[in-house]
């Protein structure tokens, strides 16, 4: 299966084929079916189009796999908010994996939780969580 989705992709086919490994190992495309997430995580765009070389998996996703220490991660267990400062997760202590999806003064919300930016500059972001819904965290 890999080999016949990356053998079409040609020069791309290394992005393409990283993408199709990490399925292997479980995760699962996490683009929307307008492909509006941009490329800020290797799943987060069609293998076509690829994450730019370097690209790094998500916090979400290194913490699924455990690839991430206790003190590199912020719960908001409780409702309530909290202010964390992120900073790559790739350097040593890193909070997060700055992908940047959303820009400083942009806020994502859905029932459960509210996310906002609130500062950002090239080294880390300085984000608000609001938890909403008494479900797990």
């Amino acid at each position: 299966m890999i080999t016949s989705d990356v053998g079409r992709f040609g020069p791309g086919a290394h992005r393409a084929a990283n993408h199709e490994f990490i399925h292997s190992m479980g995760i699962s495309d996490i683009y929307g079916g307008d492909h509006s997430t941009g490329s800020w995580d290797p799943m987060s765009t069609p293998a076509a189009g690829g994450a730019p070389p370097g690209t790094h998996l998500l916090g979400w996703h290194k913490w699924l796999f455990g690839w991430l220490d206790p003190q590199q991660l912020t719960c908001v267990s409780a409702l309530g908010t909290v202010e964390e400062i992120l900073t790559a997760n790739a350097a040593r202590g890193g909070t997060s994996n700055g992908a940047g999806a959303l820009h400083t003064g942009e806020v994502y919300e859905d029932g459960a939780v509210k996310g906002e930016v609130l500062e950002r500059d090239a080294r880390a972001f300085r984000v608000r969580v609001t938890k909403k819904w008494p479900g797990p965290a």
